[in-house]
Formats: structure tokens, C-alpha cells, sequence
């Protein structure tokens, strides 16, 4: 047995002595692997807006920048493993949920004769969701989770600004998400999820509105959010809009509180008369845009208020099947074992059905404690009110935008969503 005296002096108990030297080169080593590790997780949200370029394909598996990145990171974590003999607090923890996901699945595969999955799918949500642990084993600083947290604001910065450049050549465009995908009104179904970078920028803006509620007015967070909003209102991502909602209520709601008993401190009456004209010019120019989705949805004959109704109807469809037999209700079909009884169908538009679908109840139930530990864990810690403010912002946006889409799958929002939450729980937890 390697003994934590052997592990500080870094050399095999069967050796004759222990050399203090060779306990130096092992910390320099581990530290030098940290600082890898933590660089690779802070380009980890720019090198996702490369994901438009494939690099390489292996049978039905895009490869994209994104799974190059998370290929480098696992060595990383595979080197720290080899030279400290032990993961850091959290993770078999973590590990444990991933491990209960795939034997929920494997069950599934050996019980159901119609079970049925894509693999290149599956492996990318797994993939997805490790990032989480490579967040809990390299960011150790608070300085070094608000560098990641700023790099998730450039990129939703950068594509916001990329809308408005690509809106302002051609108003007529009805959606715009930065120069992954814009529409015109026709051929919406072909494109990217529009979905995905609303969630990003109510993420982004929940970031930013944070900062200014604890850290004080900055031209800086100011920019980042009205910046923001105008990448929201190009997207035209309704469950974006509620999820900043909710951000929004999250935040304030002690201040509405203080409201009603007559009370209210200077900085919050200042950000809500920031929120007000925001929202006021948010209207007057929503009247121009091509598309106003929000307004549409409440008129019966527009195509914004027809997908809530077949929403609504793919939702009723899918809880009845789910519902056909226990061990299906328990285990699931597989991610792809409902696309026949969907009317082929890939999608319920909702993440809960979708996996729940696809690995059961059991499997959701993974998945979600997977997406809740985090705020779990830094709300039992007394002192991290606002650290724990932060975290139930993002978990928050995660579990709005996952009403109406399965925008935490996809390794951009998804992957930057598990390494801002278990960033926080390795700093603060």
C-alpha cells in the first residue's frame, strides 16, 4: 500500500530510502500538470466557437476542435492521477453519478430487445458532462474560475456582436446566431439550435448582472449586457427570454421584498432603472425586427404559436409511450429507440423527456443529480451567500432552457454550463 509519506516523497515502497529531492520533482510535476490542465479549461469556451469546423470524421462521429480539446484535458487528468495515486475531493464522487448513468444504460441494452441508441450521441454527452470533473480537478482559485467565467463572456459577447453585424447587412433575417446559423424564415428545421446560444447568452447575462449586483456598476458589465440583449432579441429563443426571467427574479427577489416593506438600497434601485430601459428599448425595437416570437406566439395562425401546440402534443406522445411499460419507464429505449414511435422525430424538444426516453427515470435521476450537486454542495456551506447566488443562476438558466429544448447535450452550452458549476463547487464547496 502506497501511504501518503510515500506519495509526498513520490517514490516506490520498495525502494531502499526516500529521496526529498524526488518528492520536489513529483510536486513540480503536478503542478506543472495543473497549470495545463487549468489553461486547456480556459481556451475550453473560445475553442468552442471553432465547432462549425470538423476536423476529422470517424464513422457516424464528427470530430470537432471541442473533442480535441477534451482529449488534451484528459491526459491531463490521467497524468495528475499517475503522479499524486488519488483524485481530488469531489470527484469519485462525481465519477460515481457518470458511472450509475452508463449502468443504467448497459441494464437497458441487456433487458430491451428494442432498445436502441446512437453511440457517437451518447459518448458526446458523456462527454459533455466530464467536463464537470476536469473543473473539479484544475480550477483551485477563485481568480481562475473568474477567468473562465470571462471567457464565457467573450464568446457570448463575440457572437452577439456577430448577429448584429450580420442583421444590420440583411434585416430580413428572421434568427441569427452569431455565424453559426441564421434563417430567413425558411429551412429552420436544417438549422443549428437557435435554442443553445439563447441559453448561452441568458447565461452570459446572468454572469454579467451578478457582477453588478455584488462587485458594483462597471462600463464593462454594463457593455456585456446590453450587448447581450441584442443577441437575445436576434435569436428569438423564447425559453432564453424566460430563462433571464428567472435570473432576473433570482436576484432581486430580496430587493422586492425590501420593495414592499418600503425599503430599498441605492445600487439595486440603480440596476432595475438599467433593467427598465433595457426592457423599454428592447420593445420599441422588437416592433422592427423581422420576427417577434414572444408577440407571435399569442397569435393562433402565426408558426410561433403552432410549434407550442405541437410541442405540446409531441410532449403528450412522449410521456404515453413512456409510460407503456415499467421497465421502459425505469431504463428507457435508448437515445435513438423512440424515433419510429415519434414519427421519426429526433427530438421531444425537451430535455427531461428526452432522457428520460432514452435512459429511463433512473438514468434522469443521474443525470440531475449530475446538474444539482453543485449548488448542493456550496448551499450547505455557511459564508458563500453570494457564491451561492451565482451557482443557482446557472443551474437555474440549465433547468429553464431545458424546458423546451435538449440544449445541455451539446458540448458548447452544455459543457460551458458543467464547467462554470463545478468550477464553483471546487472553489467554494
Amino acid at each position: 500500500m502506497i501511504t501518503s509519506m510515500d506519495r509526498k516523497y513520490c517514490y516506490s515502497p520498495n525502494s531502499q530510502s526516500a529521496v526529498p529531492q524526488a518528492g520536489h520533482i513529483c510536486s513540480q510535476k503536478q503542478s506543472c500538470v495543473d497549470q495545463i490542465g487549468y489553461a486547456l479549461l480556459l481556451v475550453a469556451p473560445i475553442i468552442s466557437m471553432l465547432n462549425i469546423i470538423p476536423v476529422a470524421r470517424i464513422g457516424e462521429l464528427s470530430i470537432r476542435p471541442t473533442d480535441c480539446l477534451f482529449l488534451s484535458v484528459a491526459i491531463a487528468f490521467l497524468f495528475r492521477i499517475a503522479f499524486t495515486m488519488r483524485l481530488r475531493k469531489r470527484v469519485p464522487i462525481y465519477l460515481s453519478w457518470i458511472l450509475g448513468l452508463v449502468a443504467v444504460t448497459l441494464t437497458s441494452y441487456l433487458v430491451h430487445p428494442d432498445y436502441s441508441t446512437s453511440l457517437p450521441k451518447y459518448l458526446r454527452f458523456i462527454e459533455t458532462i466530464m467536463w464537470g470533473g476536469y473543473a473539479l480537478t484544475f480550477i483551485r482559485s477563485r481568480k481562475q474560475l473568474d477567468m473562465v467565467m470571462n471567457a464565457v463572456v467573450v464568446v457570448g459577447v463575440t457572437m452577439s456582436l456577430v448577429s448584429v453585424a450580420l442583421y444590420l447587412v440583411n434585416p430580413s433575417l428572421h434568427r441569427v446566431a452569431g455565424y453559426m446559423s441564421s434563417a430567413a424564415g425558411e429551412g429552420l428545421e436544417g438549422q443549428a439550435s437557435f435554442n443553445e446560444w439563447g441559453a448561452l447568452y441568458a447565461l452570459v447575462i446572468g454572469i454579467a448582472f451578478w457582477r453588478i449586483y455584488y462587485r458594483g456598476l462597471s462600463s464593462v458589465n454594463i457593455s456585456t449586457v446590453i450587448i447581450i440583449a441584442a443577441g437575445l432579441m436576434l435569436v428569438q429563443s423564447r425559453s432564453g427570454f424566460l430563462a433571464v426571467a428567472g435570473v432576473l427574479g433570482i436576484l432581486f427577489l430580496s430587493d422586492i421584498r425590501s420593495l414592499l416593506r418600503g425599503r430599498i438600497r441605492k445600487k439595486s434601485l440603480m440596476v432595475l432603472a438599467i433593467l427598465f430601459v433595457l426592457v423599454l428599448v428592447g420593445v420599441i425595437i422588437s416592433a422592427h425586427l423581422a420576427l417577434d416570437r414572444i408577440t407571435a406566439s399569442l397569435d393562433a395562425g402565426s408558426s410561433a404559436h403552432r410549434s407550442i401546440s405541437l410541442r405540446l402534443e409531441l410532449w403528450s406522445t412522449s410521456f404515453d409511450i413512456l409510460t407503456k411499460s415499467p421497465t421502459h419507464f425505469f431504463l428507457g429505449y435508448g437515445n435513438h429507440g423512440t424515433v419510429y414511435m415519434l414519427d421519426e422525430a429526433v427530438t421531444t424538444d425537451n430535455f427531461y423527456l428526452d432522457h428520460a426516453l432514452g435512459e429511463g427515470v433512473l438514468g434522469l435521476f443521474f443525470i440531475l443529480a449530475l446538474v444539482l450537486t453543485p449548488l448542493v454542495g456550496i448551499h450547505n456551506r455557511r459564508g458563500y451567500v453570494q457564491e451561492n447566488k451565482m451557482t443557482l443562476i446557472v443551474t437555474a438558466v440549465a433547468l429553464v432552457v431545458s424546458l423546451t429544448g435538449n440544449v445541455l447535450v451539446d458540448p458548447t452550452y452544455g459543457g460551458i454550463t458543467f464547467l462554470v458549476l463545478y468550477g464553483h463547487l471546487s472553489v467554494y464547496g
